[in-house]
């Protein structure tokens, strides 16, 4: 899974910057990714929930659970990538899940 980091473009690219373009070219042969967007306000809601977006941590939370299950993932292969924005999501979706992460200068705090 890749969660992609803020992006300030106008129009759909500011939910989903795709990051690591060539990622799949250094995984193993048979490697699916899976790239989420951030849909949530003007920059995102960094993969958690908000006002407007109460139940956006379990939407994505499902939405991870039924990729792994309709491929038949085992759990402990599912690595979670984000870089900034998508650092917090992995990080977050990582502990809540179970499953490995892998955050890049994750956002953790507003200070």
């Amino acid at each position: 899974m890749v969660f992609s980091p803020v992006s300030s473009r106008a129009r759909l690219i500011r939910y989903f910057r795709p990051s690591f373009a060539t990622l799949q070219k250094y995984l193993a042969p048979h490697t699916a990714v899976f790239r989420v967007a951030d849909i949530g306000g003007v920059k995102g809601a960094f993969y958690l929930d908000t006002t407007a977006l109460p139940e956006n941590s379990f939407n994505i939370y499902r939405l991870i659970d039924e990729m792994v299950n309709r491929f038949a993932v085992p759990s402990d292969k599912v690595v979670i990538y984000g870089a900034s924005k998508g650092g917090t999501g992995a990080v977050y979706h990582g502990i809540a899940g179970g499953w490995r992460y892998v955050a890049v200068d994750p956002i953790l705090s507003d200070d």
